[in-house]
């Protein structure tokens, strides 16, 4: 008689083989507790009403401003800045939407109950009155007076952004305008075209609102 490892044993045990076997048997048993174990689930990232991304409304707010210093600042900020006013604008129309989905499953469901309370023929104005003054359809109403007020400054804040990044572009068209003219860049140019030529070259790039009426 032989044992795995090829030894010939007689009525002797082979400590080797048993360790070996003690072994495999405590493997096997753990991975069928792995098995049966659970998985924890992996957390997907935290969303912020639908977004993953947090929009901070005073930081936004604050940001708005800028002072000379801080112009290079405000352009590296911009294109973030914006991108989270857009975001807030998506995520208060969504919320305007919902309230007034809200509101009009809500008038549906009362003007219902309404025509049904009755055996009388009624008319449709004494159906809305009656819809109108149900104190579910104000509570409905007021929460989307406010959803919707609150999309219109959303609107507001993002156009003020937009206001902001063309402001910026202004200011550094018009820092260079003030380096070219100090390097004297400016001078040369206008030596080069002449004062009626250079006037042309600007009103045909920047076009005031006369020669546009015109």
């Amino acid at each position: 008689m032989s044992c795995q490892h090829g030894k010939n044993i007689k009525h002797q045990r082979c400590y080797a083989c048993e360790d070996i076997a003690e072994a495999e048997m405590k493997v096997g048993e753990r991975m069928a507790k792995q098995v049966q174990r659970p998985q924890p689930k992996k957390e997907a990232p935290a969303e912020q009403n639908g977004f993953l991304i947090t929009v901070d409304l005073k930081k936004l707010v604050d940001a708005m401003d800028f002072s000379e210093e801080e112009i290079h600042g405000a352009l590296l900020n911009q294109s973030k800045l914006f991108l989270e006013a857009s975001y807030y604008r998506v995520e208060k129309m969504k919320v305007r939407m919902k309230a007034e989905a809200d509101m009009n499953q809500k008038q549906t469901e009362v003007s219902t109950q309404v025509r049904a309370q009755t055996e009388v023929k009624i008319t449709e104005n004494y159906v809305s009155e009656q819809t109108a003054l149900h104190q579910d359809v104000i509570a409905a109403k007021q929460v989307y007076d406010k959803a919707r007020t609150l999309e219109e400054f959303a609107k507001l804040l993002m156009g003020s952004f937009e206001m902001r990044g063309s402001m910026l572009k202004a200011c550094v068209q018009l820092y260079g305008a003030q380096m070219a003219k100090e390097s004297g860049l400016f001078q040369a140019e206008l030596d080069r075209m002449g004062t009626d030529k250079l006037k042309e070259k600007v009103r045909s790039r920047f076009p005031s609102q006369q020669d546009e009426g015109a």
